[in-house]
């Protein structure tokens, strides 16, 4: 009897392993099939530890970026050069430019505010109040927009002007100061979001609106109320009509939290929660969303407990990211700039030894990390008659568009008889050689049991001898289906 193999699919994230292990890695279902999240090459080296914050101005058409304690300027031919110096030299920054002419550039390294004129220097700017620490920074109509981490204030900068920053203006009595009070708690961020202004603490969020009101601009809605606050700073991400975070409360565990404007949802299932609630440092996490045709991804990465996933808006799964070596996948941000993406790697996954910081270009073109081949796996769900009893599998057919590659290219299988606690050794096929078309891959005499897993992974250039290049390897390699025999 022919049954599908469920080789096309997400990660289920089950509680238990024994229940499924069913896992997807560096790929995603597209139009029914799996196909490859894209490679990156290296493009741009500097020296020093870590890229700690980036942002665009598209008026300028210039990137402004910190490197350890350096503030650099790069322009559309990838040049760079330093412009200024922070205090600190390590943590995430925020950076978000306004419409003034010259253009200025707020910096937050969560302690200071600075501000970066095009054209001049770096200048700390002197803080709304005495015991200002800042937090997640964003622009909003003209406004530089800051909590206070210390308290449950928030502020403004003047208008068009992020070099002043007062709580009021004793000259004209305006009030650039706003307060929380949803719960009695000190704020993380504050998030712009379409027309609306999500400032967050860590145990809840509220939602403000710039209604243009004379003494102090914005007002709150009280029709909405988000009882998820951010325990996460990095993890903030909003564009393309959403905003997600890594959220709670007092009384529940972290949870990924999503809102298109209104009441927040969470995306959750008894698996993911699972998976979170496990994790030793959730805190310690940075997530970012991006485009990649009609698909809106959410990729988090958790780097203490080294592990990333990423899900899918367009379709609601979830799949696993890796490096080369299994480990969390390296981009802790992504910028659109140029027409191209980049991606900010975590400071670890820099050339550390060598005190270099890479900037890479993500993008379908590229079919290695960097020419290192990138694992791509998928975990099938436990195959299990009702009645526990032993079949034999006669065989295993997999349906695959390999790539355009005139290297050797080879799908890999594993079996598991514990519910994917421990597999086999692999066992290779190799596909067939470029120009002899499609791949119908038959696997024979797998053996017999009760519960079984099976694990395949998908891999060009894997003899270490072979030079591997970018472009070439599984180019549009597609997984389209797959049956396995049960008798």
């Amino acid at each position: 009897m022919m049954v599908d193999l469920g080789i096309v699919g997400g990660c289920k994230f089950g509680r238990d392993r024994n229940i499924s292990q069913e896992s997807t890695y560096n790929m995603f279902v597209t139009d029914g099939a799996l196909v490859s999240f894209p490679g990156y090459k290296q493009l741009v080296q500097f020296d020093g530890v870590s890229m700690r914050g980036v942002a665009e101005s598209i008026k300028d058409d210039i990137l402004v970026f910190v490197i350890d304690d350096g503030v650099y300027v790069m322009d559309a031919s990838l040049s760079a050069t330093k412009v200024g110096d922070l205090e600190s030299n390590e943590g995430p920054v925020y950076i978000h430019s306004n419409n003034a002419s010259p253009t200025q550039f707020c910096i937050s390294d969560l302690r200071d505010i600075y501000v970066y004129t095009v054209g001049s220097g770096v200048n700390k700017v002197t803080p709304p109040v005495s015991d200002f620490v800042a937090g997640y920074m964003e622009y909003q109509d003209g406004y530089f927009i800051c909590p206070n981490r210390n308290t449950n204030k928030w502020y403004l900068s003047k208008l068009n002007d992020g070099s002043s920053w007062v709580d009021v203006d004793s000259a004209t009595g305006l009030s650039y100061e706003g307060a929380f009070g949803t719960k009695p708690d000190t704020l993380v961020a504050c998030v712009a979001f379409n027309r609306q202004l999500f400032v967050m603490s860590k145990n809840a969020t509220e939602i403000w609106r710039d209604v243009g009101n004379t003494i102090f601009p914005y007002q709150r809605d009280n029709s909405l109320s988000i009882d998820y606050g951010c325990i996460s700073i990095d993890s903030i991400a909003s564009g393309f009509g959403v905003a997600v975070w890594l959220g709670k409360n007092e009384y529940t565990n972290p949870v990924i939290v999503y809102s298109t404007g209104g009441k927040p949802q969470a995306i959750e299932s008894d698996g993911i929660d699972y998976l979170i609630d496990q994790l030793e440092y959730p805190e310690s996490s940075s997530g970012f969303l991006y485009k990649d045709g009609s698909h809106t991804f959410y990729q988090i990465t958790f780097d203490r407990d080294n592990i990333t996933i990423t899900y899918d808006f367009s379709t609601g799964m979830f799949f696993r990211n890796t490096d080369e070596n299994g480990n969390h996948h390296i981009a802790r941000k992504f910028l659109e700039f140029n027409n191209s993406t980049y991606l900010i790697p975590f400071a670890d996954q820099s050339n550390v030894a060598q005190d270099l910081v890479y900037l890479y270009e993500y993008n379908q073109k590229y079919t290695t990390y960097d020419g290192k081949t990138i694992p791509q796996i998928r975990i099938t769900p436990p195959l299990r008659k009702p009645d526990t009893t032993r079949f034999s599998i006669p065989q295993v057919a997999i349906r695959i568009k390999q790539g355009r590659s005139k290297q050797k290219q080879r799908a890999f299988i594993a079996m598991s008889h514990n519910g994917g606690i421990s597999f086999s050794g692999y066992a290779p096929m190799q596909m067939n050689t470029f120009g002899y078309g499609d791949n119908r891959m038959v696997f024979r005499q797998l053996g017999s049991g009760n519960d079984i897993t099976f694990k395949f992974l998908f891999q060009g250039g894997v003899d270490s001898d072979e030079k591997v290049e970018n472009g070439e390897l599984h180019e549009d390699m597609t997984i389209t289906g797959g049956e396995v025999d049960i008798r």
